[in-house]
């Protein structure tokens, strides 16, 4: 379905994220998953 494919963009850029922030930026990101 569309939400499966959604859900999987978003695995897919949360991934792209973690490499490309540095940890100090975990915070950030906590609040914008919030």
């Amino acid at each position: 379905t569309l939400e499966i494919g959604i859900a999987e963009k978003v695995k897919a850029l949360e991934a792209e994220v973690k490499v490309a922030l540095p940890a100090g930026h975990e915070s950030s990101r906590e609040k914008f998953e919030a």
